[in-house]
């Protein structure tokens, strides 16, 4: 080798015959020492040291100086997406690349070797990548780099099972809306918040401002209408009874919330007013029907508090019938027992004409109900021949 100064050899732990070179970073290899001739393989820049240069000898003694560690620049990636790191420099003959991805957690995945290596990581977390360039088994040099790992994006549409209510939309929202944040949903649109008017499927990916993606779909099914009727307006006689209000066609399941806020299948009406009720399906629909409960009056067709409790039924003309004077009899439902509780009439709607046939002279009690006033009155008749 002209120009080049041989000097310091020294045999290594491989076998192989190590000579320096005055002044210079390069060492000369002989790589099979036993062998006569070329075949003994001499290699004259084989191996470079990683600084410095040697004076002209070899240190006849083992190196217990531990390698210095070079750094290089971090790397950053996405949970469940590979990451890709590379050697700085390719490795001389022999030399080995291995990879420690300070990934414990990984198990055997968290070593490779080679001068490229690909690692997942399932965590965002900050880990220290260490390279080490090993020559016959030896360590020569350490690397080091860190590589960051962005928390996966968090992407969450609802129930993977959602209920479009009729007339009404639907509005799916991704949950995060961060300045460069960005969003596509199954059509191409790309706000975060997608407004469904359809059933069908609809999904979104997500990617965070950080190039992390996520993915997430929902089902939207047709839901039934929920149904609710109080019923007509409403009349409370003077110094009467509440009306209990109560909602027709209901179904199982469904919630109620009246005016109030309470909660309960029945509502008190004590006091004129305006009432309603609104009704949730188990679907999440809801509809609400409204009521006006008012005072009323005899001209109503709310009982006078006395009524008329004498009746003589002798075809004479005067008092012959229960009559109920001031409204509308056949408004009433009236039942009459005798004194031992017997029912000897009932008429759905009565007509005035009730004049104790064939019952004999006596004290009876009669009942009137009024449907759509819900009002009840009791009270007694005598009948005087």
């Amino acid at each position: 080798m002209p120009g080049v100064s041989l000097n310091g050899m020294q045999r290594g732990p491989d076998g192989q015959i190590y000579i320096a070179q005055g002044f210079r970073p390069q060492l000369t290899i002989i790589h099979n020492p036993n062998a006569a001739g070329l075949a003994c393989n001499v290699e004259p820049q084989a191996f470079t040291l990683t600084s410095g240069s040697n004076a002209g000898g070899l240190p006849n003694m083992p190196n217990a100086f531990p390698l210095a560690t070079t750094f290089l620049p971090s790397l950053n990636g996405c949970p469940g997406s590979p990451l890709t790191f590379s050697a700085p420099s390719s490795a001389p003959a022999g030399g080995v690349f291995t990879w420690d991805f300070g990934d414990p957690a990984s198990g055997a995945r968290n070593a490779a070797t080679g001068p490229t290596a690909a690692h997942t990581y399932s965590w965002g977390a900050g880990y220290t990548v260490t390279l080490t360039l090993s020559v016959a088994g030896v360590p020569v040099a350490v690397w080091q780099q860190a590589a960051l790992i962005f928390p996966a994006p968090l992407l969450n549409l609802g129930a993977r099972q959602q209920y479009l209510c009729p007339n009404q939309a639907l509005v799916l929202s991704s949950g995060t809306t961060l300045a460069g944040n960005i969003y596509r949903w199954q059509d191409g649109i790309t706000a975060p918040t997608y407004t469904v008017r359809t059933p069908g499927r609809y999904s979104v990916q997500f990617t965070s401002f950080q190039g992390c993606t996520a993915r997430d779909s929902v089902d939207v099914y047709a839901a039934p209408a929920s149904v609710v009727n109080l019923g007509p307006d409403t009349l409370v006689c003077a110094e009467w009874h509440p009306v209990t209000l109560r909602p027709r066609q209901v179904q199982p399941n469904d919630t109620y919330r009246w005016q109030d806020g309470s909660t309960a299948a029945e509502y008190p009406a004590t006091q004129p007013g305006l009432y309603w009720l609104e009704v949730r399906n188990l679907a999440g629909c809801t509809a609400r029907d409204t009521l006006v409960v008012r005072a009323g009056k005899e001209a109503d067709g709310c009982l006078p508090q006395k009524i008329a409790n004498v009746i003589t039924p002798n075809h004479d003309g005067q008092n012959d019938y229960f009559v109920l004077q001031g409204f509308n009899a056949a408004d009433w439902e009236l039942t009459i027992f005798n004194r031992w509780g017997k029912q000897v009439y009932h008429q759905a709607s009565y007509q005035n004409n009730w004049a104790a046939a064939g019952q004999p002279a006596s004290i009876y009690y009669y009942l009137l109900q009024n449907a759509r006033t819900q009002q009840r009155l009791r009270g007694w008749v005598e009948v005087i021949p």
